[in-house]
């Protein structure tokens, strides 16, 4: 085990001159299975209060430009038939919103409470490294890599300190570790940690598929977070379309037993051009 390894591994601490670790590489392999633009249908069930249904469709230059439009509610009742025609831009750190019932735009800057990075609003679960923030290299310092063996499984344990933590649920996620098989270039778990270093949330990675030499993409991703109250779960299954693009299929979140959303994207299409007058809205 190299000297540096060795002292983290004992608690230590590394030398401030010591050059940060590279990243690693199962980060940007999985990376190129990302697409450039997509444009889907989304249908999201809330299952609140009896439940209903937004139908939208959304265009996305990936990773920090997306658009929504809010095609229709099911049922169409009031108050939520009042959404229905509703379009929103986000462009990095900042959202454009047309309200359909009194035409107007609204423009606004997301929180930047919650330690948002720059193009923070391209974070919608498209590919495994958004959803654990080691998709933007600019977001996260690697500070130590540990051989180790988990249930007989010869891993290597990759720790990150976030430079701006994240919002999950009701935690701040500031420092995450993340297991990664090196043989098979598989992650299968991360443990997620809030600034008090205490643990926040677990994510299971699992169904991996082998998509090239030394690149495994999970399939099936599932996160249990903790917030004081009933456990979050949210359990996100991914596709391979065409056998080159990793996109999410469905995303359904819980409290505890209790069922809160489902989301799902269909009719995905992936590398089309999208003129940039999409993303310009007008009343």
């Amino acid at each position: 085990m190299p000297a540096a390894l060795a002292a983290v591994a004992l608690g230590l601490t590394l030398s401030p001159g010591r050059a940060a670790p590279a990243p690693p590489a199962f980060i940007s392999k999985i990376a190129a299975f990302r697409p450039r633009t997509v444009e889907c249908r989304v249908a999201v069930t809330l299952y609140e209060g009896g439940g209903f249904t937004v139908e939208m469709y959304l265009w996305a230059k990936l990773p920090a430009l997306w658009r929504v439009d809010i095609t229709g509610v099911n049922p169409n009742e009031f108050p939520q038939s009042q959404i229905v025609g509703m379009r929103m831009v986000f462009n990095e750190d900042r959202v454009q919103v047309y309200d359909p019932t009194t035409g107007r735009i609204v423009e606004q800057r997301l929180n930047a409470d919650l330690g948002s990075r720059p193009g923070a609003s391209g974070r919608m679960g498209f590919t495994m490294a958004e959803l654990l923030f080691v998709d933007d290299p600019t977001n996260y310092d690697l500070v130590a890599m540990v051989p180790q063996t988990v249930q007989g499984r010869a891993l290597v344990r990759y720790d990150f300190v976030l430079r701006r933590p994240q919002l999950l649920e009701k935690v701040l996620v500031a420092r995450e570790s993340i297991w990664v098989d090196p043989k098979t270039g598989e992650p299968v778990r991360a443990q997620l940690y809030d600034p008090a270093n205490r643990a926040a949330g677990i994510v299971v990675l699992k169904d991996h598929r082998k998509v090239a030499t030394g690149v495994a993409l999970p399939m099936t991703v599932e996160m249990f977070m903790e917030s004081g109250g009933p456990t979050t779960i949210a359990r996100v299954t991914f596709q391979l379309k065409d056998g080159k693009f990793y996109l999410p299929q469905r995303i359904d979140a819980y409290q505890g037993t209790r069922a809160v959303l489902a989301l799902a994207y269909t009719g995905c299409r992936v590398n089309h051009t999208i003129d940039a007058s999409r993303f310009q809205l007008s009343p």
